[in-house]
Order: C-alpha cells, then structure tokens, then sequence
C-alpha cells in the first residue's frame, strides 16, 4: 500500500483502529485494507470463544487467583485456591503504551540484532512474516498506534496464525504486555 500523497502528512490516530507508520512520509495512517480487516474478523472469530472458555476452565479470571509469566521457562501459571496450578506455553505478542497507543510487536522489541528469534518471539514473528508475504502493513511495521481493543485484536491475530488458542495480557508500567498461549494443562 504505497502513500497516496493525498493526506496532509500528519498522524490521523484519534484512539481508535489500527495506524502503521507510512514507511514514505512517516506519518501514520489508518489501515482499512480488505484483507486486513478480514483477518481481524477472523481471527476474533475464532480466539474469542476459545480464550473465553479456556479462561473459565482454567479459572484464570476466579477470584483469588494468582498467575504469572515466566520468561525464563516460558510458562504462563494459574494458581487457584482449592482448584491447584495449571501451565500453558506463552509467546509474547507485543507491548501497548496506554498513554501513546503505540502497539510494539514482540519482534520489534528484540531488537534486529538476533538471527534465530526467541521462542518468546515466535508467534509474534510469524505474524510478521505473513504481513510481509501478503503486503499487511499492520503485521510489518514495528509500531502500530491502536486503542486497547485493537491491541486485543492484534494479539488474537497473533494467535489466530498460530494457532493458539488463548489470549491474556499483563499490565506493566506503562500499559500492558499482550501474550499468546498455548492450552493449559493441570498440574499432576
């Protein structure tokens, strides 16, 4: 999607959809691509139902819980009083700056010094090499100025290729950090 020129060369974002830098005048501009929108769809089509119901039958959201993301081992954990510990494998989608509204993809944060990405990385990569093969700037460009329900629907994206199931975000200093996970499993 090359720049038209036919905008003032100022950033557009008020909040709300998702706007990646214009790589030729640097400003950002809303994504309204077809093939975009159709995988945000999709891909909220199907993450939902799946986050929402592994969320309760893992108790993830029950009052009382505890859980936390280990980037050493990869493990998200849910501890619930009287229920016990489950896992699931987490990757990291990106970070959204509440007050800016930019979403950083994972792979942005690493860095482009790593060759091989993480395994922390991996969903978030993939996303970006399917942005690049089918020409979504969205999944290409480092940051992406969104409101949090587009950063939600960036993360089930994320997902969404993936083939992951759920989704959870965690807050952090200035926003939250958005994972993608794997099923959970009980603790024997």
């Amino acid at each position: 999607m090359a720049c038209t020129g036919n905008h003032t060369h100022r950033n557009e974002f008020r909040g709300e959809g998702f706007f990646p830098r214009c790589p030729e005048c640097g400003a950002y501009h809303r994504d309204l691509t077809p093939a975009f929108q159709g995988l945000v769809m999709e891909a909220s089509a199907a993450v939902i139902p799946s986050s929402r119901r592994l969320h309760r039958e893992f108790h993830a959201d029950a009052d009382g819980r505890k859980w936390g993301f280990d980037t050493e081992t990869g493990l998200f954990t849910i501890a619930v009083p009287g229920r016990g510990r489950s896992h699931a494998e987490f990757q990291l989608a990106g970070h959204w700056n509440e007050e800016t509204g930019a979403f950083t993809w994972a792979w942005a944060d690493a860095g482009e010094s790593e060759s091989e990405p993480s395994p922390l990385m991996k969903a978030a990569e993939h996303a970006r090499r399917v942005g690049a093969h089918y020409w979504l700037r969205t999944l290409t460009a480092p940051i992406v100025c969104v409101g949090e329900t587009e950063a939600w629907q960036l993360t089930m994206v994320c997902a969404y290729l993936s083939d992951l199931p759920m989704v959870a975000a965690a807050p952090s200093a200035s926003g939250r950090s958005f994972v993608v996970l794997d099923r959970p499993v009980w603790e024997n």
